[in-house]
């Protein structure tokens, strides 16, 4: 909120050194709490500060083991986070990264299974690109910008969570029948043991049948 209200305004550039405005009173780049501190980037370019965020985050990714033609749709974003829909035979399991990382890629990996066993039926590819656009411009009105936005889901793992679930018809209350846990309780990933279990008993009955992705995007 105080960068959108312009507060705090983010300045992008490399750090070359830290400079105080009385250069005399301290040693170069070590100051006291009354002295006004800058930053100076590589560029030459000073910026007043009291407080320097080290938020290096991490690079986009490349997809260099992809062929040529691949890599900028693939880097563009994917449906569900797993597929890309002009990508034949390939998925990824770890892109819909959020806080709550390792049941995400459990869970990502029980829709992939159950998509390629021919439980689940995709959206058509023109469909699952609409989508993927409608995400991304989402998460660049809603979302700092950084390197990898269109990898992960972040702060909203329950929403994409409940949204997997519910492609895959499973049950997204984790905590149920505790009401009380359910509405107030923190979700763990130990709320989210069992999923392999429920899903094989799922697909066994006799009666299993295919299903259809939910019509909402995430």
């Amino acid at each position: 909120s105080y960068v959108s209200s312009g507060k705090i305004a983010p300045v992008r550039g490399d750090v070359e050194k830290l400079l105080a405005k009385d250069t005399s009173a301290y040693a170069e780049g070590i100051g006291n709490n009354d002295t006004p501190t800058y930053v100076q980037l590589t560029s030459g370019v000073k910026v007043l500060c009291d407080m320097l965020v080290l938020a290096i985050g991490s690079p986009a990714p490349t997809f260099s083991f992809l062929p040529q033609k691949y890599r900028q749709a693939v880097g563009e974003g994917l449906y569900r986070h797993v597929i890309h829909p002009e990508v034949p035979n390939l998925a990824f399991a770890g892109f819909n990264h959020s806080f709550l990382h390792i049941p995400g890629v459990e869970i990502a990996s029980l829709w992939l299974l159950a998509k390629w066993l021919g439980f689940l039926i995709t959206p058509s590819c023109d469909e699952m690109m609409a989508s993927i656009s409608r995400v991304n411009k989402w998460k660049a009105q809603n979302s700092l910008p950084e390197s990898g936005m269109n990898f992960g889901v972040n702060s909203r793992y329950h929403q994409y969570f409940d949204l997997m679930l519910g492609d895959l018809r499973m049950r997204k209350y984790r905590k149920m029948p505790n009401v009380v846990a359910e509405v107030l309780g923190w979700y763990a990933p130990s709320d989210y043991s069992g999923l392999c279990e429920e899903f094989r008993e799922m697909i066994s009955t006799s009666d299993a049948q295919k299903w259809r992705c939910l019509n909402v995007d995430m």
